[in-house]
């Protein structure tokens, strides 16, 4: 089995250059805490992946670990960090035992830290999942694959956004050279409908949010709108800039009156859409939009 390992990672390391291959990877909030992670090898690729490491970052402190990895794709049955950890550092290839193996193919999971070889020993917000294959049948191009589920644990926040990258320590995707593509913006992981706008939480405008602020959410049916990052700086559409769509977000542009029944529009948490409102989107000594200063995620 070690000397199989071996074969495996120079298969990995030994890409050739002149293979045409592409892979997009894919994720989204599949509810629960859980990020559901996909691949899909280009129809056009001369090639079929034979392992794929990718790096996952959690903000807010939110966490996994290794027994919240789940429903792995079967064709990438080969863990190869958590090879490494049962093998150990001082295995001797002529000791090997076929009746008592130290790994066997599909054994462990696919968690690996994500700076060096090896599964991490408990809750981590920064890791990789490393996965491989020898024999078994090739992922179908052109189509979705599920890669993985990854449950997260909540850490500081009602939510996290994951960033994917390919992780290049362990080569990204290989059995040729591949251009790996992954999400453009981190994908944000909710952990509850209900929870993302709680007492003691801070704004936008560094405003700490009250019993009666969620008292008012509440009250206004829970919008989704009040969690998003630059809400309270005016950005009520949550695509992290403050413009005329969200001016008209307060005011009718054609009636020219305040939009009384907007959840959205009440800004500043008090029940009612007043100039208290505008000004939240408008500077009303400098008369320009508000601009916010903290990191932003466009909602979808």
């Amino acid at each position: 089995m070690k000397k199989l390992l071996a074969l495996f990672v120079m298969m990995l390391m030994a890409a050739p250059l002149f293979a045409a291959n592409a892979i997009t990877i894919t994720a989204e909030d599949a509810g629960g805490g859980v990020l559901s992670v996909y691949y899909t090898v280009d129809a056009a690729s001369e090639d079929d992946p034979v392992g794929m490491a990718l790096n996952f970052s959690c903000s807010d402190a939110a966490t996994t670990t290794s027994a919240d990895i789940d429903n792995v794709d079967v064709r990438f049955p080969v863990y190869l960090d958590y090879a490494h950890d049962a093998v150990g550092p001082n295995f001797d290839p002529c000791t090997w035992d076929p009746c008592n193996p130290l790994y066997q193919v599909s054994d462990g999971n696919p968690l690996a830290k994500s700076d060096e070889a090896g599964v991490p020993a408990g809750a981590v917000s920064d890791f990789s999942i490393c996965v491989g294959r020898l024999d078994q049948d090739a992922p179908a191009k052109g189509v979705a694959q599920k890669l993985c589920d990854i449950q997260l644990a909540q850490g500081s926040a009602a939510y996290t956004d994951v960033t994917i990258a390919a992780d290049d320590l362990r080569g990204g995707v290989v059995g040729s050279v591949f251009a790996v593509t992954v999400p453009g913006a981190p994908v944000r992981v909710n952990f509850g409908p209900t929870d993302c706008f709680v007492v003691g939480m801070v704004d936008a405008l560094g405003h700490t949010v009250t019993a009666a602020d969620v008292s008012q959410w509440v009250a206004w049916g829970k919008p989704d709108c009040w969690c998003y990052d630059c809400f309270a700086a005016g950005d009520l559409n949550g695509d992290c800039a403050v413009t005329t769509g969200d001016l008209f977000t307060v005011i009718d542009p054609v009636a020219g009156v305040f939009r009384s029944g907007d959840a959205c529009a009440d800004v500043n948490y008090d029940g009612a859409i007043t100039t208290g409102d505008l000004f939240s989107v408008i500077d009303p000594v400098a008369g320009v939009f508000r601009t916010c200063s903290v990191s932003c995620t466009p909602i979808p």
